[in-house]
């Protein structure tokens, strides 16, 4: 079942956010993932739906994608969870 929420992240926040949400899957989020996601979201657009960024989560219980874009003047994230 693929139930989306969606939300706003302070930037600052996102990295704890994510190893928060990995844990509710079981899985293992560390520096390559964080790596990974940081240039991921570097050139995204929050006004272009196909400007976002995607990233799966994908653990033993659960498995997440992570979308969304980064919003560069505030530094929020808005991320979308389906799984």
């Amino acid at each position: 079942m693929t139930e989306p929420i969606a939300g706003l992240i302070m930037g600052r926040n996102l990295r704890a956010f994510l190893e928060l949400l990995s844990s509710y899957a079981d899985y293992a989020f560390d520096e390559t993932d964080w790596d990974t996601i940081e240039l991921g979201i570097f050139d995204t657009d929050d006004e272009k739906p196909d400007g976002w960024y995607a990233y799966p989560l994908v653990g033993s219980s659960a498995t997440l994608e992570i979308t969304g874009p980064f919003r560069r003047q505030r530094g929020d994230v808005h991320p979308r969870r389906g799984g």
